[in-house]
């Protein structure tokens, strides 16, 4: 009893800071980390109105053992959700932490502890389901119970999230067109934007049905400059020119909200108004919608020079923010996807990250889409090529074709197809135009992602056994070292000798 007493004390302590409020033990298709894993994880959330040094705290499973894994040094933003995933790995891969220890599916202790090793929280998990999480219902209290719908970084539901109906899909249309929301949650607040922003508390509130009409050609977004603007060789052939007129589209994102905090998924459409739109475009047609600032900001922003360019200086292909290719500079966008007759074929929540050496420099960046589960779909599945046996793909690579660029914008598609009598592998082609938050953003070529994902559907071997080695011997993935090995080989052992060439053969 004593025991007891005192652990409840503890609790009440120093409950009001940092807290559990969502734990899942067997994490199938849930959520993925940055590596691709399905890994344990735990939710906690920050209380206060400040920001949390997470070194104050420790996460365990053992009870004897309060201080089994420290975080790192992490700031926890005010009143904010974070997910760690109890992997094992014990690191940390930019803001996503993985502690030394995993969860069993059978059940356990967790424990939320201070510097002190004083204890905070204990929670018992239960045996869960798989997919299932043990989440604190109502939501942010010390009452746990085991849900059906994981809510990671979100609020905790017993019921499956409001439905959200709207009266349109996106498309193309010829004439006008009001849009109407709804809901089956009665005191849902519906708040939307319409500029590609993720909706808060602070954007409006839906309340009566909203016209979409043709949008005026005065751009906002391409008003921005996506390279330096000094005229220096070779960026004076390619430097950036503001754009007089752009072709617009109608965007809206919108949420439900409930007491002031959101419920559910973003949902985010695509109307196009133009009588003219099939003679307009020929092309397939993307449109990827974002929060300005992932694209944009100064410091975070993968588009334009930024900070990067100011901290590195001018070289002969001006770096910039849009230069980074580590996971901390992925971005999440809603894409939707239309075909050449306008059909709106696929759309999903996905990851966007920039691709290209010297061509990322130009004013129109090649990118790469990135599925994921941790936005939506694991995987795009869909015939994006004619005559491809592929139709399931983990990323999709945009290009700005490159350095030719400012010539044909389509010569290396071109020369591969050149190649279609002959049986070897080559990058599969589609033309496609682009729109970013509504606004036209020029023509690109979709290609095929020459990584694991894409060899391992085409040669039928694991992605774990596919090494891909790029210039010089450098590994792109998996690892150099047996072709450095073979190439070690190579220079030592003549091929004359019949041993030796075999040895190569296999």
């Amino acid at each position: 009893m004593k025991l007891t007493i005192i652990f409840l004390f503890l609790t009440a302590l120093s409950y009001g800071q940092l807290i559990i409020n969502e734990v899942q033990s067997s994490n199938n298709t849930t959520l993925d980390a940055n590596d691709g894993g399905n890994y344990d994880w735990i939710e906690i959330y920050n209380l206060t109105d400040d920001s949390l040094d997470l070194m104050n705290y420790f996460l365990s499973d053992k009870a004897d053992n309060p201080t089994k894994w420290q975080f790192p040094k992490f700031k926890l933003a005010a009143n904010s959700y974070l997910v760690i995933f109890a992997s094992g790995l014990n690191t940390r891969i930019n803001n996503e932490l993985h502690t030394n220890f995993k969860l069993n599916k059978n059940g356990e202790n967790l424990i939320l502890a201070d510097l002190s090793a004083r204890l905070i929280q204990q929670i018992v998990i239960p045996s869960i389901p798989n997919d299932y999480s043990y989440a604190a219902i109502p939501n942010l209290s010390n009452q746990f119970t085991i849900v059906v719908n994981p809510t990671p970084n979100s609020i905790n539901l017993k019921s499956p999230p409001p439905i959200i109906e709207c009266n349109l899909s996106s498309g193309f249309y010829a004439k006008k067109q009001i849009i109407e929301l709804s809901s089956n949650v009665k005191d849902l607040d519906i708040h939307y934007t319409l500029n590609g922003d993720n909706p808060t508390i602070f954007s409006p509130i839906y309340s009566s049905p909203l016209i979409f009409n043709n949008l005026d050609n005065n751009p906002i977004y391409s008003k921005i400059p996506t390279t330096p603007l000094e005229n220096k060789s070779p960026l004076n052939s390619f430097i950036w020119k503001e754009p007089k007129a752009v072709e617009k589209m109608n965007i809206i994102r919108y949420a439900g909200f409930l007491n002031n905090e959101k419920v559910g998924s973003t949902h985010t459409k695509t109307i196009y108004i133009d009588s003219f739109f099939r003679t307009r475009y020929s092309f397939s047609v993307l449109s990827l919608i974002t929060d300005s600032l992932n694209l944009f900001d100064y410091k975070n922003g993968i588009f334009i020079p930024g900070k990067t360019y100011d901290d590195m200086g001018y070289s002969f292909w001006p770096p910039g923010n849009y230069s980074h290719r580590d996971s901390s500079w992925e971005r999440n966008v809603s894409a939707q996807f239309f075909d050449e007759q306008g059909k709106l074929e696929w759309e999903t929540e996905c990851g966007i990250k920039m691709h290209g050496n010297g061509s990322v420099s130009f004013p129109q960046k090649s990118f790469q889409l990135y599925f994921r589960k941790k936005y939506g779909n694991k995987n795009l599945n869909y015939d994006l090529f004619e005559g491809s046996n592929i139709n399931e793909y983990k990323r999709i690579l945009f290009r700005n074709s490159g350095n030719d660029f400012l010539q044909t914008h389509f010569r290396d598609a071109m020369l591969h197809s050149l190649l279609d009598e002959f049986n070897i592998e080559k990058q599969q082609y589609r033309s496609s135009i682009v729109f970013i938050n509504g606004e036209y953003w020029g023509i690109y070529n979709i290609r095929e992602k020459l990584d694991k994902h894409h060899f391992s559907a085409i040669a039928g071997v694991h992605e774990d056994s596919i090494d891909i080695i790029t210039n010089c011997g450098f590994d792109y993935e998996g690892s150099n070292l047996e072709f450095l090995d073979l190439q070690k080989y190579l220079t030592n052992h003549s091929l004359k000798d019949d041993a030796n060439y075999n040895y190569i053969k296999n």
